[in-house]
């Protein structure tokens, strides 16, 4: 058995190149069907004959896998046998991208085929339980056999009904094959190996090396950016700490309720907002012993020794660091005097009743690649 990743993109660009490498290092085997197309846009018709110009040529076999994704919003978190073996526990032919939108709405496309959408949309409410259960087309993973048998049955529908859109296609396809038991198709509705973002931003986190989602307790493998690109840096800076960070650490944020610890540079001064974005990145060691704050200018925030202000630095200073006796206990230790002071006692308006928390995905958006290179080369000294 082999495993495939396959794309369909052109032109190439630099998130494309990132795709190819990310999967790579991931341990797949990568092709671009699309490389040497010359398209200037792969449509819909282009995608299904590059599609089934693979699966029905001579390097496959019906039992090889196939792992499909889009080419310019897709970052791979994940290896390839930790993917292959999450798509094996659904016990399923083909396993489909799930989203908490039914799209293209049915006012647009009412109909595909003989089907009225809004049974298939009733179907897959009956049926997926998750957050995200309904079909997005851009990314699945399936066996060659189950794969050749969407194609021919999309093309067929596509010619007959002429509807120009592979995610209502996909979705009567997953209908009419689970009801006719032909093959199991599927809908990762609860994040297991895909993550789509629209609407979902606010569903992930990032703890400095699991990338999870917070609703399903899932650590997706594959990243998806349909929609706005809004997050697509931020995963790509996921994969890049990832890669380069020091797993010595974990990465929050200090949060109250919805309130999150942010720091105003202009007068260095703490303060509490109540959106994530330009959150203060907090750095603590695995045992939560130790800890350092940054902005968002990508510095250090050290504590007067005397008064209850602070100031930033460029580094880490020996003489201080900030303990953790447990998630909502902080203490700024002076190593120099072996002095030691509630943070509580020192800023109670934002240290009162607040907790360590895995950073946030709309934290990382606001991140610039200074601060992203800043956490992944940091180290204790």
């Amino acid at each position: 058995m082999q495993v495939y990743y396959l794309t369909t993109g052109f032109p190439i660009n630099h998130d494309l190149c990132e795709l190819e490498a990310a999967a790579q290092q991931e341990g797949f085997c990568f092709l671009n069907l699309g490389c040497h197309t010359q398209y200037d846009k792969i449509e819909l018709k282009k995608k299904f004959d590059l599609l089934k110009g693979f699966v029905n040529g001579t390097l496959v076999s019906d039992d090889d896998i196939i792992v499909f994704t889009d080419a310019y919003d897709v970052v791979v978190l994940d290896s390839c046998r930790s993917i292959i073996n999450k798509f094996r526990e659904f016990d399923a032919d083909i396993v489909f991208n799930g989203e908490k939108i039914f799209w293209p709405p049915i006012d647009e496309i009412p109909t595909v085929g003989d089907m009225d959408r809004k049974d298939i949309k009733r179907h897959d409410d009956a049926h997926n339980t998750g957050p995200y259960r309904y079909i997005n087309s851009g990314c699945f993973v399936g066996y060659v056999d189950a794969i050749r048998d969407m194609i021919d049955f999309s093309e067929r529908a596509y010619t007959a009904c002429a509807v120009d859109d592979d995610q209502a296609l996909a979705q009567y396809y997953a209908y009419k094959t689970n009801i006719s038991k032909k093959y199991k198709v599927a809908v990762d509705d609860e994040a297991k190996i895909f993550a789509t973002m629209p609407s979902s931003e606010q569903d992930y986190s990032f703890d400095g090396f699991l990338f999870k989602n917070v609703l399903t307790r899932a650590a997706p493998s594959i990243a998806h950016c349909n929609g706005p690109k809004t997050a697509l840096g931020a995963l790509q800076a996921v994969r890049f700490m990832r890669q380069f960070a020091n797993l010595g650490f974990h990465l929050n944020v200090l949060r109250s309720g919805e309130n999150f610890l942010k720091y105003r540079s202009d007068i260095d001064e703490f303060h509490m907002e109540s959106n994530p974005y330009y959150a203060c990145p907090i750095l603590s060691d695995r045992r939560h012993e130790k800890c350092t704050i940054l902005t968002v200018d990508c510095e250090f925030i050290a504590f007067h020794r005397d008064e209850a202000r602070t100031f930033r630095v460029r580094k880490v200073d020996e003489w201080e660091t900030i303990t953790i006796e447990n998630e909502t206990n902080f203490c700024v230790k002076y190593q120099e005097t072996g002095k030691s002071i509630d943070a509580k006692a020192l800023f109670p308006k934002e240290f009162e009743n607040c907790a360590l928390s895995p950073m946030p995905l709309e934290s990382l958006i606001s991140m610039s690649s200074d601060l992203v290179k800043k956490i992944a080369f940091f180290r204790w000294n």
